[in-house]
């Protein structure tokens, strides 16, 4: 576009292909903004899977505690099946949400007299902002690909114009001052490694 501006007579040109160029970077802003969502949404993620496995390893710690104050109650055992709370903290972020749940539920069976049914509650609150997080990020990662199109789109489109350009000023002019305005573009190629 700078060429067209540069050589006499490129303005006409300049004027035709310069909006599909604005375009493209408004697109290619847009993508780089849906990107940075998504990654927050991801880190978002994480920090909610830390507050869960936090409460998970506060009601494990009462529990073990519960067990040692009222021998053969085994609630520890009745909340986390395989003994410790590592195969819990360990499922994928989709995933523990729902076994957190069962935990809570299983909480919540002991009854409202038990002394750790309020920790019911907090783990709740967790398992909700957790599945909200997953929610935020699957809508990010949405409109990131989303983004994405309209950017491969936008790149067709200021293709089109940048060849339509270059042949309307070779059918206008000749084809040495249409590659004055618009030069042909070759890919990018990497050089040989063993050079």
């Amino acid at each position: 576009m700078q060429l067209c501006r540069q050589n006499k007579g490129g303005e006409k040109y300049l004027n035709a292909i310069e909006p599909h160029y604005n375009d493209l970077n408004a697109k290619a802003e847009a993508l780089k903004t849906s990107a940075r969502n998504r990654v927050i949404a991801k880190d978002t993620i994480r920090l909610k899977d830390l507050m869960l496995d936090d409460e998970l390893r506060k009601l494990h710690n009462r529990a073990k505690e519960y067990d040692k104050d009222f021998p053969g109650s085994k609630l520890t055992a009745l909340l986390f099946p395989k003994g410790n709370i590592t195969s819990t903290l360990i499922k994928s972020y989709e995933k523990e949400p729902d076994v957190a749940d069962q935990i809570a539920l299983k909480v919540e069976s002991l009854g409202e007299s038990h002394p750790l049914y309020p920790m019911a509650a907090a783990i709740r609150t967790a398992i909700g902002e957790c599945k909200d997080a997953l929610e935020a990020h699957k809508e990010a990662a949405d409109v990131e690909a989303t983004a994405k199109t309209h950017v491969d789109l936008a790149k067709a489109n200021f293709r089109k114009a940048y060849s339509d350009n270059y042949h309307q000023a070779a059918k206008d002019t000749d084809k040495r001052y249409a590659e004055k305005l618009f030069p042909r573009i070759k890919p990018y190629q990497k050089k040989d490694e063993e050079e």
